[in-house]
């Protein structure tokens, strides 16, 4: 199974979910690749992940680099996990441009967290470990789900 992340610029909210879903899938003992993008223009910076992003989540996230969602080929992905519609959008948009249209099994892959998950860029500590908190919990039902499917 291959699991792509996708937020805006690829250091705060889609690595702490890859992270996340690493641990959990480590919990299960589930085989599957998890990658990130972000849909932003800075995610083609090859940035790192933001500092309180590798704190809440230590010793996972020091080798990150940002890519750019037009870096992966997103037909080779099982599920996209995207944190908010915007994100949708750009995911879908990628697809177009990649594969000319955008089927249902496109359409049935890609999944939102519900409500859009806050970016804490920028902000303290605290948004940070909220957001680590929600990407824990949506990767627990996300691999939950994937293993009743299966």
């Amino acid at each position: 199974m291959r699991v792509l992340s996708v937020c805006t610029g690829n250091t705060c909210r889609s690595p702490m979910l890859t992270a996340a879903l690493q641990i959990e899938s480590n919990k299960l003992n589930l085989s599957a690749v998890f990658e990130g993008a972000g849909v932003g223009q800075s995610a083609a910076t090859n940035l790192s992940a933001a500092e309180h992003a590798q704190t809440c989540f230590p010793g996972l996230l020091e080798e990150h680099k940002s890519t750019h969602i037009s870096k992966r080929v997103l037909k080779d992905y099982d599920i996209i996990l995207c944190l908010t519609e915007g994100h949708k959008n750009g995911v879908m948009e990628e697809i177009q441009k990649q594969q000319g249209a955008v089927s249902a099994e496109d359409e049935a892959k890609v999944r939102v967290f519900p409500g859009g998950m806050p970016d804490p860029v920028g902000g303290p500590l605290e948004e940070y470990q909220s957001c680590a908190a929600q990407c824990r919990e949506w990767a627990q039902l996300i691999l939950k789900e994937t293993m009743s499917k299966s």
